[in-house]
C-alpha cells in the first residue's frame, strides 16, 4: 500500500502525513497472540523504514499503539473472557488493567484512537516522524 501512496503523497505541497494504527501488542504483546503480535510488529517496523526512505520528500509517518479499545466493536464478550482468563483475571478486570482502574467507553466521536492519530498526523511542529503514541484506556 505504501508503495502505491508514493506518488500520490510526494504531490503533497506541505509534506504528506501519515497516520499508522498498529496495536499495543508492539511494545506489550500478550499471551496467546504471537501471530497478532508479529504482523503488528511487522507492520510498526515497515512504518519506521518508510518514514525513513520518506523523509527526503517530507512526508512523515507516525504510529498509534492503542490498548484497551473494548468498545470499538473488535472484541467480543467471549474474546475478552478468554483474554481475561490467560491473565487469571475476570472479564471485569481485565477491561480494567489500567492505571485508573476503570473502563473506558467514549461515544465515537470521543474515542482516543482517532484523536491521537490526529494529533500524529496533524500541522507542526514539523520534525515529529516516527513518533509512537501508545494509548492506554
Amino acid at each position: 500500500m505504501f508503495r502505491d501512496l508514493d506518488p500520490i503523497l510526494r504531490l503533497s505541497p506541505v509534506g504528506a502525513r501519515v497516520a499508522v494504527i498498529a496495536s499495543k501488542n508492539v511494545p506489550a504483546p500478550g499471551k496467546g497472540a504471537a501471530a497478532y503480535s508479529a504482523s503488528k510488529a511487522a507492520l510498526t517496523q515497515l512504518s519506521r523504514v518508510a518514514a525513513l526512505e520518506w523523509a527526503e520528500a517530507g512526508i512523515r509517518i507516525n504510529l498509534v499503539h492503542p490498548d484497551a479499545a473494548f468498545d470499538t466493536g473488535l472484541w467480543s464478550e467471549e474474546l475478552i473472557a478468554q483474554r481475561a482468563d490467560q491473565y487469571g483475571l475476570t472479564a471485569n478486570a481485565y477491561r480494567r488493567r489500567n492505571l485508573l482502574a476503570a473502563e473506558v467507553t467514549l461515544p465515537p466521536s470521543r474515542r482516543w484512537w482517532p484523536i491521537s492519530a490526529r494529533i500524529v498526523s496533524g500541522p507542526p511542529p514539523e520534525h515529529k516522524s516516527q513518533l509512537m503514541v501508545e494509548a492506554k484506556g
